[in-house]
Order: structure tokens, then sequence, then C-alpha cells
């Protein structure tokens, strides 16, 4: 399938249209769950529906997941409903606050426990956080285990990936073609604006 890019951007050097994206992608996922679904029913129909089918994959979760009978039985998973819930409601309110400007998105992620696991993909280097923005200007189809947080380190790596490896997402109609000075141009523009150490790239 080949590599794609992945930028990472400093939660705290995050400009508005970065929150943007990365938060409606956030909440596409979350409204794609069950838990969405749940959310938006009377709570003894969502509850029946939410044993029901614990009960019909019973085999499933205790064989291939690894859960214990008392995880399966009614009060317990009454219980993780009502947490899962509580948990969802609170993580749709946070992104929207962080839209409106009323709450940081380290602020959000510290206050719906997602710096580990959830709906952004984070990575932690130095004591820093680092998010991916869900957006990019152009892919390298070339996989590399090395992650690049300068401009020049990036440009200097590109240039030696000799084949039609690269796409330009600004183009209309992009094939996959060399590494170009007007790319090169795009990508120096780009990530200067973001700024050195500001970012991580990798291609995977």
């Amino acid at each position: 399938m080949g590599a794609y890019t992945w930028t990472h951007v400093r939660i705290d050097k995050l400009n508005k249209e970065q929150i943007e994206k990365c938060i409606n992608h956030a909440k596409m996922l979350a409204k794609g769950t069950s838990y969405e679904n749940y959310s938006n029913m009377a709570w003894n129909d969502a509850l029946k529906s939410w044993i029901d089918f614990h009960n019909k994959e019973r085999d499933y979760f205790i064989n291939v997941c690894g859960l214990t009978e008392e995880k399966l039985s009614t009060e317990f998973l009454t219980r993780k409903l009502k947490r899962e819930l509580s948990q969802h409601k609170l993580k749709l309110k946070c992104y929207d606050m962080c839209l409106s400007g009323e709450m940081s998105i380290k602020e959000m992620l510290k206050k719906t426990h997602q710096f580990k696991y959830g709906d952004f993909i984070i990575l932690k280097r130095k004591g820093q956080h680092y998010i991916d923005i869900r957006t990019e200007i152009f892919r390298n189809y070339e996989y590399c285990e090395d992650e690049f947080t300068t401009v020049d380190s990036l440009i200097n790596h590109c240039r030696n990936c000799k084949n039609e490896q690269f796409l330009d997402y600004s183009k209309n109609d992009c094939e996959y073609e060399k590494w170009s000075q007007e790319l090169e141009d795009k990508v120096r523009k780009y990530y200067t604006e973001i700024g050195d150490n500001n970012f991580i790239v990798t291609f995977g």
C-alpha cells in the first residue's frame, strides 16, 4: 500500500485552522460510535440493547477478549454503560468548548483523559505532546523509520528519494512524481510556518 506522510504538531503551537480540523475529525469519530446511538436512546432501551449485545456475543467476549463472567454481569455492564455514556457526552461538550475558544486543546485532552488513547493520535517526545493534524500537503510513498523535526532534515531526506514517489495534494489531478523544486518550495514554506521542533513528520 505504501507509506503516507504524517504530521504531528506540538499542541501548544497549533493554529486555529489546525485545531478546528483536529476537533472536527474527533467529533466525526465520536459520533460514529455505538455510544452516540445509545446516548440518543431512552436509558432503558439503551441498556437493554447493550446487555443483549453482550449476551449474544458472550462466547466471543470470554474466549477471545478474555472477559470474566463478572464483567459480563448485568450489574457490571450497567455501570460500564453509564460510565461510557458520561465520558462520551463529556468529550462532545469539551470538543465544542475547544471550537468556541472556551477551552484549550491541552485542557480538553486532560479533562477527557485522551493523552494516551482516544479520538486523537498523539506522540510524546521530550516531555512535549504532538498531535496528528489530520491533513497533509504531500505524500511520500516510501517508508522510513526516522522522525523529522526540522525543515532542513525533512527536505534533505526527500531530496535523497530518487523515485516517482511523491504526491502534491495541492494539485487537482496529482500523480506520483519525483521530488521537484516546486514541491520543495511548498514543503519548505508550509513547515517553516509551523517552525523547527514544533512538528514531527513521519513516513509510515
